[in-house]
């Protein structure tokens, strides 16, 4: 899956850039969750990769790992999320989006799915359900163009 890393690592870093103006540290996972399923569902490269799930996932865990881990952690700290270990919540969330951005593309389960996922994947790190639709709902600014 290397031919994906670069990707992946661009993508990581528009997110990133979008975040870094973010006040509410539970809010940057969220919306790296929300653009990670949007790329995976919408952009061909990802889609070609999701047959292999397993090896996208690995990937992910791999190249956008130091990102969202450092997010987990950050909202751990800010008494935000309540995990004990970030790096297992990242690698059982970069296989949940996997699955769910393949589902979608397979047209098993609807893109407008998405805010439940986002909130089944804040709800990993802690979240309470309530809190956690409240932040899946908050807009969503668009990334910067690659």
């Amino acid at each position: 899956m290397y031919v994906m890393d670069p990707v992946m690592n661009r993508l990581s870093q528009r997110i990133e850039a979008v975040t870094n103006g973010f006040t509410d540290p539970a809010q940057v996972y969220a919306f790296g969750i929300r653009n990670v399923i949007i790329a995976a569902t919408t952009d061909q490269r990802w889609r070609w990769v999701l047959r292999r799930s397993e090896a996208i996932a690995g990937a992910m865990y791999r190249v956008m790992g130091p990102y969202a881990i450092g997010d987990i952690r950050n909202a751990v700290s800010a008494g935000r999320y309540r995990v004990e270990d970030p790096e297992l919540a990242w690698r059982q969330a970069s296989h949940a989006i996997a699955g769910f951005s393949l589902a979608v593309c397979d047209r098993s389960i609807l893109p407008g799915k998405m805010d439940e996922a986002v909130v089944n994947l804040l709800g990993m790190v802690g979240v309470r359900r309530g809190e956690a639709w409240e932040i899946a709902r908050r807009p969503c600014p668009a990334l910067p163009l690659e």
